[in-house]
């Protein structure tokens, strides 16, 4: 991380916090402070421009174009991941046991190919903050080497969560709108043809929604026994919306 704050991003419009102290036995990484307003808010207030979605697209084409010192593997959630939740959501939420996707309707995953390079790993609204005219990118926990449409796949896919995981008021027009000028952004700044980056996008895109899934059932399965029956049922909700969207997406994943 002293290597990425050293190399354009102490200064200037996109930014991130400068590293303290690394942890390796807990995997903590510690920063400065980090001042400014979490986008996923500013998106809920409806305080923006829709010229921050191409914003958005310039940081994260100048934290992938840091490729040369990185060589730890970024931390990503496997079909092994999946494969655990997906029995116990069977086991203890019997009603949304339906909604769940077989393995093999996701093998392919284990095939995702693109472009490898330095990648944030959670490049979601909530870990960029905005102050004034800085653009700040926090929580680098699960960065390294990865496929580089993973984090464009985790911003696009944000903007249109389930309202049961993050109720944000966007009309149908207005999310697809940000998502074009986010992707059409980023693919022109890397040289990439449009229609062929988005058709790519839709498998990482399922990855995204099942990692929703795998970190909200941790979340669930942590607490079951403390939790009450209402909590529950919210988590049980959020899950059910987002194996829908898997769903949504699968017809339009080519397999091979």
């Amino acid at each position: 991380m002293k290597y990425l704050y050293e190399s354009g991003f102490d200064r200037g419009k996109f930014q991130i916090r400068k590293p303290l102290d690394y942890i390796d036995e807990v995997g903590a990484l510690f920063y400065e402070e980090a001042k400014g307003l979490p986008l996923s808010l500013i998106l809920e207030r409806r305080k923006f421009s829709f010229k921050i979605f191409e914003n958005v697209a310039e940081l994260l084409f100048k934290i992938h174009s840091l490729n040369g010192k990185i060589k730890r593997k970024a931390i990503i959630v496997d079909l092994t991941h999946y494969k655990k939740i997906f029995r116990k959501i069977k086991k203890l939420m019997p009603s949304i046991s339906n909604y769940v996707i077989a393995k093999k309707e996701i093998e392919f995953l284990n095939e995702l190919k693109n472009e490898q390079g330095f990648i944030h790993g959670d490049f979601y609204p909530g870990n960029i903050l905005i102050n004034k005219n800085r653009i700040i990118a926090i929580d680098f926990d699960q960065a390294g080497r990865g496929p580089k449409l993973l984090d464009a796949a985790a911003f696009y896919a944000s903007l249109e969560f389930p309202k049961s995981l993050w109720p944000l008021n966007f009309s149908q027009k207005e999310r697809k709108l940000a998502q074009e000028i986010f992707l059409r952004k980023y693919c022109q700044l890397n040289d990439f043809d449009f229609s062929k980056t988005k058709e790519k996008l839709n498998k990482f895109l399922i990855k995204i929604f099942l990692d929703a899934i795998y970190f909200s059932g941790i979340l669930l399965f942590d607490g079951w026994k403390e939790m009450d029956v209402r909590t529950k049922m919210d988590f049980s909700n959020k899950i059910k919306d987002l194996f829908l969207k898997v769903r949504e997406y699968l017809p339009y994943v080519k397999k091979y």
